[in-house]
């Protein structure tokens, strides 16, 4: 049965985001749909960022304010928090220094209670940078390839394009706090798994997008970015493994993943044997690989010709 004005629970963790979230935090206010709860959970801010959220909280008590209360110390330990403590029918993902558009709730509710049988929808976002809104033209439309596409680490979509139903979020069990990393990436792949429900919706208004900030950052050229990444897909790989029941399409496409980050890593670095001695007895153990192709990374990680630079670039030859 339809309800005419559901409520929406905003859910958005942060972690020093001082700069940006009274902006995050006035584009709801802006919102033209009004029946609506925007839950902060703070990840062990030190700076004004608490107070902040504590500020507007006073003022309007849609606005609430949660401090994460166990580990691990993670956006998705925040937003697990956010969605036990959610009372909405419906729930947004929204970063602490994104934007929604004045009409993006009200858009979003009508087209989900239009369509009852859904159990998310996924719309348009539009990237920040330098200050200028653009559309995001990367969006990939064809649903029949998004489950390959997160698979290969093309994420089709961002953690605040869809809009969930809590009761499916809640029958996927919300989202993993075991990662750092990929973790919408995870969560939607999961989502698919579960053969969840979902729709595109790609004519979307200008004001009714939400905006995703993005930066230039050294940091993301360095090797221990990379490392972090690397690490992090083994991860992400391990937890998909661990629910997709050997599908043969779903290993071929975290074959692919695994490869293209251990690539980009492995020709640009010296090999640090903990980092892929591990990931070495992830392919052993799940059997991803072929032998063959399982050897050449175990002659990767523990032959001593590893250290050096023609034998790195003959392996990533055959990788």
């Amino acid at each position: 049965m339809k309800e005419q004005s559901p409520l929406v629970s905003v859910i958005t963790p942060f972690f020093n985001r001082a700069e940006y979230i009274e902006e995050t935090i006035q584009s709801v206010l802006a919102q033209s749909y009004s029946n609506w709860e925007h839950l902060w959970i703070d990840d062990g801010s030190n700076d004004e960022s608490i107070h902040i959220v504590k500020k507007y909280s006073k003022k309007d008590t849609r606005i609430k304010y949660f401090k994460r209360n166990r580990l691990p110390k993670n956006a998705n330990t925040c937003r697990n928090i956010g969605l036990e403590n959610a009372k909405g029918k419906y729930v947004i993902f929204l970063d602490s220094d994104d934007l929604l558009a004045p009409f993006c709730i009200e858009s979003r509710v009508k087209y989900m209670e239009e369509n009852e049988g859904l159990d998310f929808a996924v719309f348009p976002m539009a990237f920040i940078k330098n200050d200028i809104i653009e559309l995001n033209e990367r969006n990939i439309w064809d649903t029949k390839k998004d489950l390959e596409n997160l698979l290969k680490d093309k994420p089709p979509w961002g953690i605040m394009s869809p809009i969930w139903k809590f009761s499916f979020l809640k029958k996927i069990r919300g989202l993993n706090e075991k990662l750092q990393r990929h973790q919408d990436q995870e969560l939607h792949t999961r989502a698919l798994i579960f053969n969840g429900a979902y729709q595109k919706v790609k004519h979307v208004q200008e004001n009714a997008l939400v905006s995703y900030r993005i930066y230039d950052s050294p940091r993301y050229n360095t090797l221990d970015f990379q490392k972090k990444n690397l690490e992090g897909a083994l991860h992400y790989i391990h937890e998909i493994i661990a629910i997709s029941n050997e599908c043969s399409t779903i290993k071929k496409g975290l074959e692919l993943q695994f490869e293209s980050y251990f690539k980009k890593y492995y020709i640009n670095s010296l090999l640090l044997n903990n980092t892929y001695q591990n990931m070495v007895s992830c392919v052993n153990k799940y059997t991803l690989f072929t032998p063959s192709k399982r050897l050449l990374y175990y002659l990767a990680v523990h032959s001593f010709l590893g250290k050096t630079k023609g034998f790195r670039w003959l392996i990533y030859q055959f990788l």
